[in-house]
């Protein structure tokens, strides 16, 4: 991991915490946050696969 990846991650555990705060609901924040990381997972594999056989 870089430290931008690093920082990013940092910004999104804070914006978790806010919307738990403020919403007070944790269970959905949970949810969203583990659909936002799969959905980013899946998105940087297969653009991972793309850039490796476009420069393969």
């Amino acid at each position: 991991m870089n430290n931008l990846e690093l920082k990013t991650i940092g910004v999104q555990e804070m914006d978790m915490n806010e919307m738990v705060q403020v919403d007070g609901g944790i269970i959905p924040v949970l949810a969203l946050g583990f659909a936002a990381g799969t959905f980013s997972l899946a998105l940087g594999y297969y653009a991972g696969k793309a850039l490796y056989y476009a420069t393969h």
